[in-house]
């Protein structure tokens, strides 16, 4: 028998609220913003796909944002779940009507693959920011036995580091222990980031030994002032001589 009403049938797969939770649980808010952006265009409602996209990217940026310490896995999903209440509240009266008039809803699994592209985009355009911003790629190094290097940007020379490395051995400073240290300039001025042990800059003495450093150091670059600063293992400054 030929159904008569398989003409009316909506052909488009519409994502109920539960498939954009899916999504953005494992993609983020932008993946939920692709969900539910990818049920107004299939409903002809491009205005609202653009606002979902929008809402999604900045949501997501939103997250990347956050200072360290204050990222947690619970703020996604509580993003998450707040996705999928707009969701809920924006669309499932219209996916419920696409069904009662013999639509189908898409399948969860395509909601994941969503969440997991968007993800994956996610991840790839930290990592590219990572190598875009981190100093420690783009460096050169002098590096000395034992383990013990001078970085320096494109705007040190490798001479510069060297007299640097050379007389950091010779007071004492490179022991042969692996110890990291960064040459950079700042204006007028050289800067000589140390890489510490976590915490190291709490020490009461730690500024007075950072100036004493600068002092010390301050003949290899005659006429230039020298700053000493105290970074973390991300070249992070957490204390200087100055």
């Amino acid at each position: 028998m030929i159904d008569e009403n398989a003409d009316s049938r909506p052909s488009a797969r519409l994502h109920p609220p539960q498939n954009v939770l899916v999504a953005a649980i494992l993609g983020g808010p932008i993946a939920g913003g692709v969900v539910m952006a990818l049920n107004a265009l299939r409903l002809s409602r491009s205005g609202q796909a653009v606002l979902f996209l929008s809402a999604g990217v900045l949501l997501t940026g939103a997250l990347l944002a956050l200072p360290e310490g204050r990222a947690a896995p619970g703020i996604g999903i509580g993003v998450a779940i707040g996705t999928y209440y707009v969701a809920k509240h924006l669309q499932e009266q219209a996916v419920a009507d696409h069904v009662a008039r013999g639509g189908a809803n898409a399948s969860a699994w395509a909601a994941a693959g969503i969440g997991l592209v968007c993800l994956i985009g996610t991840l790839g355009l930290l990592f590219a920011s990572f190598v875009a911003t981190d100093p420690m790629l783009r460096d050169e190094t002098v590096s000395l036995e034992g383990g013990d290097e001078v970085l320096y940007p494109p705007d040190v020379s490798r001479e510069d580091a060297q007299r640097l490395a050379d007389h950091l051995k010779a007071v004492g400073y490179f022991q042969g222990q692996g110890a990291t240290v960064r040459l950079s300039r700042e204006g007028e001025r050289r800067v000589v980031t140390c890489v510490v042990e976590e915490g190291l800059w709490h020490d009461p003495s730690a500024r007075g030994w950072c100036a004493d450093l600068a002092a010390e150091v301050a003949p290899t670059f005659p006429g230039e002032r020298v700053e000493v600063r105290l970074a973390d293992e991300y070249l992070e400054t957490r204390l200087s001589s100055e």
